[in-house]
């Protein structure tokens, strides 16, 4: 008998405790308001053919995806430049800060932009074949390494390198391979002919348009 009141004692006061947590709840209608535009939209399924923005509120926007990365600069015309830092590294911070400067930021705005930290995993740094950091990395849309720069850099440096590459940067191969429309049957066909390629930019541009239309394959 002691035993079960002792049980309801503390189911009661159980009961009690939940009732005051949720009485200082603050009502739905207070909670505070996150605007969901603000937040990275790196879907590869994204299939608008609308041209993403590079810049947001005077700042450059860095992707953290590379395939992604390659899929936004097929879409907007723009090639790719991927930096590729540490957090512990002083002279990463150092350049991450210098890439904010208007001289720096008027000039990334004609690339499509990834940020790589080399503590997130060794899948892209293998892809980069990077060597040390901070280093930058140019490629075509479509993937085809263009240049490369290990250690730091000021803005007008950085400036003069890349106004250096841009030219070639900007090399377009294949008009399918840039297209961010449903491809076709004509479109797959010219597709898959672009396995026999011997750039290896060109077939894994064409391996990427193909995995974001799989219905169209």
């Amino acid at each position: 008998m002691i035993a079960l009141r002792a049980i309801q004692f503390f189911c009661a006061i159980a009961m009690l405790s939940a009732g005051m947590a949720w009485a200082t709840e603050p009502p739905i209608g207070e909670l505070e308001e996150v605007d969901l535009t603000e937040a990275p939209r790196w879907n590869g399924l994204n299939k608008s053919a609308e041209k993403p923005a590079t810049v947001r509120d005077g700042k450059p926007v860095w992707s953290t995806d590379l395939n992604e990365t390659h899929q936004r600069a097929q879409a907007a015309g723009k090639p790719v430049l991927v930096r590729v830092l540490a957090s512990w590294c002083p002279t990463c911070r150092a350049m991450e800060k210098m890439m904010v400067e208007p001289t720096a930021r008027a000039a990334l705005s004609e690339w499509t932009l990834a940020h790589v930290d080399v503590t997130a995993g060794p899948t892209a740094i293998a892809e980069l074949q990077s060597v040390g950091v901070p280093a930058l990395f140019l490629r075509t849309a479509a993937g085809r390494p263009v240049a490369s720069h290990v250690g730091g850099m000021t803005a007008d440096e950085l400036v003069a390198w890349l106004k250096e590459h841009h030219e070639a940067a900007l090399a377009r191969p294949d008009s399918v391979l840039l297209s961010a429309d449903a491809p076709d049957t004509a479109a797959v066909a010219s597709l898959v002919r672009q396995f026999g390629n011997r750039d290896p930019a060109a077939r894994e541009a064409a391996a990427r348009r193909l995995t974001a239309w799989p219905e169209a394959s």
